[in-house]
């Protein structure tokens, strides 16, 4: 007599259960019982001189039965085996980032590294080569330890992917912040992050809004060698503290007062010639002005960064202007009330 042995396959624990099977039902189990829950692995006892085991072509139906079967358990068990490693570890793939992207990262850091200081490139050969590695602020895949560090700091994005969560640092510095992981340093590189984040965004803003070319003759007039600036009244100056609050910076407004006393007067000047060449351009640079103030105080309320943004915005429409001039044209449009209330 055979003596089948079906052994049943679960989650890796086996428990045998003799049975005495005929030829057409070992068949039925070998070739059908594979379902998604149980892996069946036939053993079969047969002895050579058992002839009803013989099949047409002479050959063993029941050895067959048991080689096929266990083909099918390695295969199974193979494919339980890494289904178990991906639900032990489920891990993010590191993004492809494109040479674009990749530019677009060193280039908001200036190259440099934000860590540090030290060039993101550097020269060999006569050919330039990265010396950097494009950090994950926030792990891609944190260890446990990490994020019971990291539980109750804030995310700049919730796709640890995502350009807001990504940063270039020189491979030491690199090496340094991840080993180990510590709050000060990932709250170090959060805030210079957000900072380049602001700077984006100003980025685009300097680009929606428009300032009049006119603007330039203003610029130009107080670099000018006969250009006599006559000195304002203390009550103007005075005006400007009641605009300024305390999130500008005693320098800012030592400066923003200084220039309103020394240029304020030569400056509405020119606007006053500028209106009567030509007629609404001045009250236009105005309104302009004006609106990029109220979108600014949309993006923050401190002042000190208003005021910075304005000088920039002011800068980038005249390439020719620098920060100095462009400062006496803020603290212009401070005292005319076009910047602050």
């Amino acid at each position: 007599m055979t003596r089948i042995y079906p052994t049943c396959v679960i989650s890796g624990v086996s428990t045998d259960a003799p049975a005495t099977l005929s030829l057409d039902q070992v068949r039925t189990v070998a070739y059908q019982s594979h379902g998604d829950t149980y892996r069946w692995y036939i053993r079969v006892l047969c002895y050579p001189s058992h002839n009803a085991c013989k099949n047409e072509d002479g050959k063993c139906a029941w050895r067959r039965a048991r080689i096929n079967n266990q083909r099918r358990l390695k295969l199974s068990m193979f494919a339980m085996t890494i289904s178990k490693k991906k639900a032990n570890k489920v891990s993010n793939p590191r993004p492809h980032i494109g040479t674009a992207f990749e530019v677009s990262l060193c280039t908001e850091v200036n190259q440099v590294c934000p860590n540090c200081g030290s060039s993101l490139f550097i020269s060999k050969g006569g050919k330039r080569w990265r010396n950097y590695e494009i950090a994950h602020i926030y792990p891609l895949n944190p260890k446990p330890d990490e994020i019971e560090l990291l539980k109750s700091e804030k995310k700049l994005s919730i796709d640890a992917n995502h350009e807001d969560n990504l940063i270039p640092l020189c491979f030491p510095c690199h090496n340094i912040y991840d080993n180990p992981k510590t709050i000060s340093g990932y709250r170090d590189l959060v805030k210079k992050k957000e900072d380049i984040i602001k700077q984006r965004v100003q980025q685009n803003v300097f680009s929606q809004y428009h300032l009049e070319t006119e603007i330039s003759e203003i610029i130009e007039s107080l670099s000018k060698e006969d250009a006599q600036f006559e000195e304002s009244s203390l009550s103007e100056a005075k005006r400007v503290d009641e605009k300024l609050d305390e999130t500008i910076t005693p320098f800012a407004k030592r400066k923003i007062k200084n220039n309103v006393t020394w240029f304020y007067l030569f400056i509405r000047e020119r606007f006053a010639d500028l209106e009567r060449s030509e007629p609404g351009k001045a009250v236009l640079i105005a309104h302009q002005v004006r609106t990029f103030y109220l979108k600014q105080k949309m993006l923050t309320s401190d002042q000190q960064e208003i005021f910075e943004n304005t000088v920039k915005w002011i800068s980038s429409k005249y390439s020719n202007s620098s920060e100095t001039a462009a400062e006496v044209i803020a603290a212009f449009y401070i005292q005319n009330c076009e910047l602050f209330e």
